[in-house]
């Protein structure tokens, strides 16, 4: 039973591995990329691109180009309240996305996201 686990665990991080280059997350200058990708992990749920886009500080359209052209085979798309929201389509995708460390919340990077989160409910709920 272990050796199973063992195989099936190492089989899905290869397979997540081929997904994380297919979306580009190798590629040179992706600090935008890693943005978005890291608001929609800390999600957890799925959100509108405008939300995405006012928590990043990107440009509507440019976050809209990631989640549509660059990943969309690699989120879910629904409808919600009259709004299409994005996820990560898989929960173990979600959990092989928290172990990398370009996604690592206590990067210097994200403690500023993090906080423009933050901001974003408190101006929603005020």
């Amino acid at each position: 039973m272990l050796y199973y686990t063992t195989m099936r665990f190492k089989c899905t991080t290869a397979y997540y591995l081929t997904h994380w280059e297919r979306m580009g997350m190798n590629e040179g200058a992706q600090k935008r990329m890693v943005i978005v990708l890291f608001i929609l992990v800390e999600a957890s749920t799925p959100i509108p691109c405008e939300m995405v886009a006012a928590i990043s500080g990107e440009e509507e359209y440019e976050v809209y180009r990631i989640l549509e052209e660059k990943w969309r085979e690699f989120l879910q798309k629904q409808i919600l309240e009259e709004e299409v929201c994005y996820s990560i389509y898989h929960a173990s995708f979600l959990d092989f996305l928290k172990t990398k460390w370009e996604l690592k919340p206590t990067r210097k990077l994200f403690q500023d996201v993090n906080q423009r989160i933050v901001n974003y409910i408190e101006q929603e709920i005020a």
